[in-house]
């Protein structure tokens, strides 16, 4: 064993989490085939993590290419760990963006909460990482090239029987593999093989996303908050600064907004500079426009012989950066569950083992926090600034390492 410390927090893990552990032997008796629905981020690392652990991959894609959809993506210490023990590690980090320092504002520019680097990176365990959603889909897709994936093809239904697990795709063809794993998002089909038909639930909230020129108006990280909206701006390499808008309103009227960057515009009229100035980059056919969508804390993230990872698996508010983090996480876990037991029941027990209590944990906070954050309720609104200005910074990080630090996911895979 060896013991690793993240600020205040200490952690425990296996040495063999420091070994390239896709060079571990695959029992002779393990699952052969696997077959994984949806290529995106989640889908993609699965796929790396499964190749790198012997197992015979077969990836379908609903999309007609990889470019993926949310412009970018921030990438916490533990991701970036779950990177390295995919091998992709030092390709994320040549075209990612350093975080630098960062914090909350009210609408008037003024400080609420303003986060240390230095001292975020002692309780992380190191630094995080911006990148743009298409790069880090490119890298993934690269690491296992082989592996072929068939686009434009989606899966309509799923199930498992005493020989194997299939998938029924459009068209009406049928795949039949040892293994189902189901990444297919939050709309997953895969999910109703493991008992639950139910339907997201909308948060209440439409989100815009894009990345626009940057000439000189953002050197920092900052989210700003007020009145049941949110604008965050963080600098994307020294060009480009990736932006988020987030209002509450009714489901589906989002997509009814003639001009989007009007609404905008309309929207954060009297925000602090330089937000008046961002929205004048964007171009409305650069942005892209989502309502938010969740669900409750999973109860089974596997069940025989399939399995779901990321969106299908627990969707998270993005209100703690870790949608993107856990499904790299996920795809970790089902490798090494995979290298290290010998039937496909086994592994993929020991797989939501190893990640349930985790993720219903990121799930519940992340909900509470956008409660707390866009809420339309007066009241909170004028408690929450004097609150968060009043809360220690080692206090705020201390709260953040236990979802987002290295130490956290590794102490998770014991």
């Amino acid at each position: 064993m060896r013991i690793i410390k993240d600020g205040r927090h200490i952690y425990t893990y296996r040495a063999v989490t420091e070994l390239n552990w896709r060079l571990l032997p695959c029992d002779a008796h393990a699952v052969t085939t696997a077959f994984v629905a949806g290529a995106g981020i989640g889908g993609l690392a699965t796929a790396v993590a499964l190749r790198n652990a012997g197992v015979d991959v077969t990836l379908t894609e609903q999309a007609v290419d990889l470019r993926g959809t949310g412009a970018a993506l921030s990438l916490w210490p533990n991701a970036l760990e779950a990177c390295r023990m995919l091998g992709v590690l030092d390709e994320v980090l040549e075209v990612s963006s350093k975080e630098m320092r960062g914090g909350v504002t009210d609408s008037n520019g003024r400080w609420i909460a303003r986060a240390d680097r230095d001292l975020a990176e002692r309780y992380f365990g190191g630094p995080s990482v911006l990148i743009r959603r298409v790069d880090l889909l490119r890298i993934l897709r690269d690491a296992a090239p082989e592996i072929p994936i068939r686009f434009a093809t989606r899966c309509v239904s799923a199930g498992q029987d005493e020989s194997g697990g299939w998938v029924e795709l459009d068209g009406g063809s049928q795949v039949r593999a040892d293994a189902v794993i189901g990444c297919d998002g939050i709309h997953s089909t895969v999910r109703p093989s493991l008992g639950d038909s139910s339907a997201p639930r909308y948060a209440g909230i439409a989100c815009w996303r894009a990345i626009t020129p940057n000439p000189g108006l953002v050197d920092e990280s900052w989210l700003t908050a007020s009145d049941g909206k949110l604008f965050l701006a963080a600098a994307l390499g020294e060009d480009n600064v990736y932006v988020a808008q987030a209002v509450r309103m009714m489901a589906g009227l989002s997509w009814s907004l003639g001009d989007q960057l009007a609404y905008l515009k309309d929207q954060f009229a009297g925000w602090h500079h330089p937000i008046p100035s961002l929205l004048d980059l964007m171009a409305n056919e650069e942005v892209i426009v989502d309502d938010i969508y969740h669900r409750p804390p999973p109860r089974a993230l596997a069940r025989g012989r399939i399995a779901l990872v990321g969106d299908a698996a627990h969707p998270m508010t993005p209100d703690l950066g870790q949608g993107g983090c856990q499904a790299i996480e996920d795809a970790v876990v089902l490798g090494r569950s995979f290298a290290d037991r010998s039937t496909v029941e086994n592994a993929l027990k020991h797989y939501e083992l190893r990640r349930l209590r985790r993720v219903r944990t990121v799930v519940r906070h992340s909900t509470q926090i956008c409660r707390f954050t866009i809420t339309a309720n007066p009241v909170v609104n004028l408690l929450r600034d004097p609150v968060l200005r009043a809360w220690p910074s080692r206090l705020q990080m201390a709260y953040m390492a236990r979802f987002a630090s290295k130490g956290s996911f590794l102490d998770s895979l014991q």
